[in-house]
């Protein structure tokens, strides 16, 4: 750690350059099922960006079809205070379960008493699913923090994130 010295940070440390490591681990119940990892290089005071994922083309009717945007989104930005590194990220992973897939079980508890009818309707198309994290944590340089877990609410599926930010020398 060094000492910003301009007038803007007079006196302030400052980490330069992190590489910022995130871990996400998808749980069933106790047992992980899925872990993956994803780093970047962040300059302090920076945005770091990471987009891990596909566009998935949907019929909205007749010949028309739209796109969503689905798999993993990470931000953060690394800032040094009085207190150590603070991590401010953002983290967003969706999917989509196939029209030939969905259940009244993959619609969640919106899919709980509808008719055959409606369930027909929700079923053409895909189910697109999201959870994020929008958040700051103040996290030890080489040592991995445990920043969020996200619960699907249609499933038993547990997703958590973890973090490591190490100085670049």
């Amino acid at each position: 750690v060094r000492l910003d010295l301009t007038p803007r940070g007079l006196g302030r440390p400052t980490v330069g350059w992190v590489i910022a490591q995130f871990v996400v681990r998808e749980l069933e119940g106790d047992k992980q099922i899925n872990s993956r990892t994803y780093s970047t290089p962040v300059e302090e005071g920076q945005m770091g960006r990471i987009r891990v994922g596909s566009r998935v083309p949907y019929s909205t009717g007749g010949n028309n079809y739209q796109y969503q945007d689905v798999g993993v989104r990470l931000d953060c930005r690394p800032e040094m205070g009085e207190a150590g590194l603070m991590l401010h990220v953002t983290f967003e992973s969706s999917s989509f379960i196939p029209p030939a897939e969905a259940t009244s079980a993959s619609i969640g508890s919106g899919g709980a008493d509808k008719s055959d009818e409606t369930m027909s309707r929700l079923t053409s198309r895909p189910i697109f699913r999201n959870g994020n994290f929008n958040g700051d944590a103040l996290v030890a340089l080489g040592k991995p923090t445990a920043i969020a877990k996200l619960d699907d609410v249609s499933t038993n599926h547990r997703y958590e994130v973890e973090v490591t930010a190490t100085k670049v020398k």
